[in-house]
């Protein structure tokens, strides 16, 4: 393996791809694995799929690996998912039966054949399909769920019970794949200056490493300001990113924060916030994002409640209806009582027109509505960036 493309140094390289996940493979089990947005999933989780021999992942004996990245899924429907899943692994769909039962009778084949299958789910956490698909996938599993390795990459904690069956293997094993580590960090960073042809002196290294607490997208943005500035300014790509990993936390989590940011008293520290290192020493991982906190603890965030005697949404104990269009209203409701949950267009649809909604429907349309929902959500006080676009799959309202 080339030098140049390794994400990491060799050790810890070893320590994650082989003696984590390798061993949870070679125990017959499969695992969920959590990063931070923007901190390297798919490129992580593609150098897997290309070097895992490199790793002994022929201790398996005959193996295959598939990465199925929800950002290339052609289409938004479970069909289309398991259609997406034979493409992936380089088959045709069935014009005589859905995509589904082809993947079982191809999945059993190989079993027969004597091969390990691992099926790597990437932006698990974004899937929005029935209880019956996760069954589904749990159904491909009980196949043989010694040889079937499920590897669900996602960004947040899950609520387990969305997942019908499948919650069985979701339950098995939790890896986080945290920021770097200290000793990882002018590795990366030489490594991305080289990829990129950055040039920054070693007083800007030291500069970029303090900033960055081990986060690689922060080192990367970084080099750059200070490659072609020569000094530090917050840039607008830094911000989203900042802004996103704010809003990958639960409720609970950002207080948690906010209280270490403000040097208040907390009690014992979350356990995810150190497994992804996003504390480290008892502080918070970069003085960037530490500033982007106290920020937010400055700004004045309104009360939200939903009463549901009189189904009606309340911010600061007031009825919201009055400054929302019925539309508007109905629409950002259904959002507050699915808080984290991808709502999608036809979703959408059907809080909007009901019965109609196959008659009106328009992506116009809809992208309309959002669009005037997100200003009444700045004038009354919410945050605009609670309600987020999920690519390919349409809405989410932020915790």
């Amino acid at each position: 393996m080339n030098q140049n493309q390794r994400l990491s140094p060799q050790a810890s390289e070893k320590a994650f791809y082989e003696e984590k996940l390798l061993r949870i493979f070679l125990k017959g089990e499969s695992t969920v694995i959590e990063w931070l947005p923007h901190a390297g999933r798919k490129r992580t989780l593609t150098y897997l799929v290309e070097n895992a021999d490199q790793f002994n992942y022929s201790k398996l004996g005959k193996y295959q690996i598939f990465y199925f990245d929800l950002d290339s899924l052609p289409e938004e429907s479970e069909e289309g998912y398991f259609q997406f899943m034979l493409n992936t692994m380089g088959l045709m769909p069935s014009q005589t039966q859905k995509a589904f039962f082809t993947v079982k009778e191809t999945i059993g084949q190989w079993l027969k054949d004597g091969y390990h299958l691992i099926f790597i789910l990437g932006r698990f956490d974004d899937l929005n399909f029935s209880e019956t698909f996760f069954n589904n996938l749990k159904a491909l599993w009980d196949l043989d769920c010694t040889k079937i390795h499920f590897l669900f990459a996602v960004n947040r904690n899950l609520n387990l019970e969305k997942y019908g069956k499948l919650k069985t293997v979701l339950s098995q094993n939790c890896l986080y794949f945290s920021l770097l580590a200290k000793k990882d960090e002018l590795f990366v960073l030489k490594r991305l200056a080289n990829l990129y042809h950055y040039k920054v002196n070693r007083d800007q290294e030291k500069e970029i490493l303090a900033l960055a607490g081990g986060h690689p997208t922060f080192i990367r943005i970084l080099l750059k300001i200070f490659s072609e500035e020569k000094a530090f300014h917050l840039s607008e790509e830094l911000k989203i990113i900042i802004a996103d990993l704010w809003e990958s936390f639960s409720g609970e989590e950002k207080k948690y924060l906010s209280k270490l940011a403000k040097q208040e008293r907390v009690e014992t520290c979350q356990e995810r916030l150190l497994a992804l290192k996003v504390i480290r020493d008892n502080k918070i991982f970069s003085p960037l994002f530490e500033d982007f906190i106290k920020e937010k603890a400055l700004e004045k965030i309104p009360e939200v409640a939903f009463d549901k005697e009189n189904g009606r949404l309340l911010i600061d104990r007031e009825p919201v209806k009055e400054k929302l269009s019925l539309r508007e209203y109905q629409l950002l409701a259904n959002f507050w009582q699915k808080q984290n949950q991808v709502i999608t267009r036809e979703e959408i649809a059907e809080i909007l027109w009901g019965k109609d909604a196959y008659e009106k429907y328009s992506d116009w349309s809809i992208d309309k509505i959002i669009y005037q929902l997100r200003k009444k959500i700045k004038e009354i006080g919410l945050q605009e960036n609670q309600l987020e676009a999920v690519k390919g799959r349409g809405y989410r309202w932020n915790e």
